[in-house]
């Protein structure tokens, strides 16, 4: 039967999303959607295809009524012709109708294709489309005319595939994907595999054949690139080729750093084969730095991409100057951690979302909660495992704390409407932070790290290439303490946090039992000798409050939360307790103040015992990360507290230290015009070594901070 076509829609024109109720009744129409073999002729303003896909569908499908339809979803320009193709491959063309994101096909041209024996039937669909040029999703184009330059890359997350070429955009079916490309011969393309085979067919254009996929994934998975990207190689293993690409004219800003890139490429592969002990599943491994990026990093599969804007070129005068910098401390955690960071992220997807997918959208946790663990993991292994770093991790955990109380659903949950997840609303801090704080509870407090390695792995062999549920992970864990925290009536279903206060152990909500299971650590001072132990819970002896002072080892324990009261901060400040004793104790009590900060108490106390107190931090990466830390959440320093503040830094002896200070002081902490004067004057050398970046920046707050316009500055000029 020949088609009749309706209208094309624009894609500006509002998206007709699918309800919960669609969905719901197509996946029981669908037993597996098994390859989608995607042919795209890519030119230089749109690009046409077709797409090929091989379903099985229920037996149900022939039960229903034939009025209803069957959607397949696309939110391009046009569909130009849709068919069924039978066991010869001969189009039998079918009636259609389209708007954006519903492609629907009457039900009884695919009933009377089926019969009870046989359910399997493959589409043709034809359809033409206009690159992203805004809104990043799908295939985005990115354009330097002037040099005669194009760039394409595809962003799928979440339910953008369908932007891409029609499919059946659900992350719960996993299918194999074969890719086709017609472009321009100097153009190179990239995807998941390497391409086999190009062809010329009329000048300078050629056709590049990439094979079907070995492994099955989810459509928000799929991605290529194409374009005039200039290739950085390497090996990792000797027989994984290991691919870096940037925009040609960025090629001096990454030839800085791309030996670093590979370096950290090989080590997070190699950390992640062997903790998982499942070996990298394909023979090549790509990163993209990409323009205009919707997020800062995504972690198509074998293929990932990152924000160029983010980590090549907003640092392109950090990155690259941040060599100049003498200070190694300052350099890594203000220029290298985030950018490692989510490098980490995306390669721990390719086990932890990719290789084990999830089955629906309200089990992100799983996948992001995941690859935020691992991606810690790494980076305190990569860093030599400073105290900085598990530190900073810890108070990155803080960013959830308030959205816990706000939004109007928690980490597990029921399905919400599609619209939220196509929205990104649910990825979160809550989704990413909370979840993060969960698994580490499970591998530090609960099993140990032996058995949740091993946990892990079995669950990485029995869900392999497939996708797994909220209800399938949590059969893993079989105690009651686990099942608590993880169920309906637990930690990760209600709002906000496990808080213990200083007075009183017993204020939150986990019982005897799972305290003990828990089995945290509490540092107990003697006041009269200040003497420190430290003992589990259930051995703390009921001793009378003023004797002693009790402080829960949060660094030990990420999921409960310490409010002290101010007649303890005030006993540690006066005692010097945080001089007397070791990173753990004096670590808890800085979460501690910081945590009180965020919740807006005693807030003008906090400032000044933190800055008395920043002397006795003996550790030159904790100094660094809770200064750059505690500025984000303390009051405003007052005249007062920044000259506090100069006093602290004038006795420093020590030049890392003191540029330490200088770089967060100068930049965050300080706003008194004549204060920073002084930095300038006073630590002239010092300043200098923080590098020209570092330098322009304090100099033009200070000329922002001039009262007197007329008044004489000092210029860069002194510094180059």
């Amino acid at each position: 039967m020949h088609l009749f076509q309706s209208n094309s829609s624009s894609l500006s024109n509002k998206q007709s999303l699918l309800s919960n109720s669609e969905i719901i009744q197509r996946e029981q129409y669908i037993y597996s959607i098994n390859q989608y073999e995607i042919y795209l002729n890519l030119n230089i303003d749109l690009y046409q295809g077709n797409v090929k896909i091989n379903i099985d569908f229920q037996e149900s499908v022939l039960k229903a009524s034939s009025d209803q339809h069957f959607i397949i979803d696309y939110c391009g320009e046009k569909v130009i012709s849709v068919s069924i193709l039978d066991k010869n491959d001969q189009e039998e063309q079918i009636h259609f109708q389209y708007v954006p994101n519903k492609l629907s096909i009457p039900l009884k041209d695919i009933q009377k294709h089926l019969n009870k024996k046989d359910h399997n039937l493959t589409f043709l669909i034809a359809f033409q489309n206009e690159y992203s040029k805004v809104r990043a999703e799908g295939i985005v184009k990115y354009s330097e005319e002037s040099q005669n330059k194009f760039y394409f890359y595809c962003q799928g997350e979440v339910g953008c595939t369908q932007m891409i070429f029609p499919c059946i955009d659900m992350v719960n079916f996993r299918s194999h994907y074969t890719l086709t490309v017609q472009h321009p011969q100097n153009w190179m393309v990239s995807s998941h595999t390497e391409w086999y085979k190009q062809e010329k067919i009329i000048d300078e254009i050629v056709v590049t054949y990439f094979p079907q996929t070995k492994i099955a994934f989810p459509t928000y998975l799929f991605g290529f690139y194409a374009g005039d990207y200039f290739k950085y190689s390497d090996k990792y293993r000797d027989n994984i080729d290991i691919n870096i690409y940037c925009r040609q004219n960025l090629i001096q800003f990454l030839d800085e750093q791309v030996n670093e890139y590979f370096k950290q490429i090989k080590f997070a592969l190699d950390f992640m084969e062997s903790y998982t002990g499942v070996k990298y599943f394909f023979q090549k491994f790509d990163l993209f730095f990409c323009p205009y990026y919707k997020d800062i990093g995504m972690e198509t599969f074998g293929c990932i991409s990152l924000d160029e804007n983010y980590y090549l070129c907003n640092i392109i005068t950090e990155a690259i100057e941040a060599k100049d910098i003498q200070n190694a401390i300052v350099k890594r955690y203000v220029f290298d951690l985030d950018r490692v960071e989510t490098l980490f992220h995306e390669i721990a997807h390719q086990w932890f979302g990719n290789y084990v997918s999830i089955k629906w959208w309200n089990d992100l946790f799983f996948k992001e909660g995941f690859a935020n663990l691992f991606s810690q993991k790494m980076i305190y292994q990569y860093f030599k495992n400073e105290n900085g770093i598990e530190l900073r991790s810890q108070l990155d955990q803080f960013d959830f704390l308030q959205d816990d109380l706000k939004i109007d659903y928690t980490l597990m949950h029921t399905p919400l409407k599609y619209d939220m997840y196509l929205e990104l609303n649910t990825h979160n801090d809550i989704t990413y932070m909370k979840s993060q704080n969960i698994f580490d509870l499970l591998e530090y407090k609960i099993y140990g790290q032996e058995k949740f390695n091993k946990i892990l792995q079995k669950l990485l062999q029995d869900f392999q290439n497939q996708s797994i549920s909220s209800k399938d992970f949590l059969t893993y864990f079989d105690d009651q303490v686990t099942k608590k925290l993880l169920t309906t009536q637990g930690y990760v279903y209600f709002k906000g946090q496990n808080l213990l206060q200083a007075k009183n152990y017993g204020s939150f909500n986990l019982s005897k039992q799972e305290l003990e299971v828990l089995d945290l650590k509490i540092f107990v001072v003697e006041r009269e000798t200040n003497k420190l132990e430290q003992l589990s819970l259930q051995d703390l002896k009921q001793q009378e409050q003023p004797k002693f002072l009790y402080l829960l080892n949060t660094v030990d324990h990420h999921m409960i939360y310490q409010e002290l009261d101010i007649e303890t901060l005030k006993y540690i400040d006066q005692e010097k307790l945080m001089d007397k004793f070791d990173y753990q104790f004096r670590a808890s009590v800085w979460k501690a103040i910081i945590y009180l900060c965020d919740k807006d108490k005693w807030v003008s106390y906090l400032n000044k015992f933190f800055i008395k107190n920043l002397q006795y931090e003996k550790d030159d990466s904790v100094l660094q990360v809770i200064l750059e830390y505690f500025i984000e959440f303390c009051d405003e320093f007052t005249d007062q507290d920044e000259e506090e503040l100069l006093k602290v830094i004038s006795q420093e002896q020590s030049d890392q230290r003191l540029q330490i200070f200088l770089y967060n002081c100068g930049l965050s902490y300080f706003e008194n015009e004549q204060n920073l004067q002084i930095l300038q004057i006073e630590y002239f050398s010092q300043i200098e070594a923080l590098g020209q970046q570092f330098i322009q920046k304090f100099l033009n707050k200070i000329e922002f901070k001039k009262i007197d316009n007329d008044s004489s500055s000092t210029s860069s000029e002194q510094w180059k």
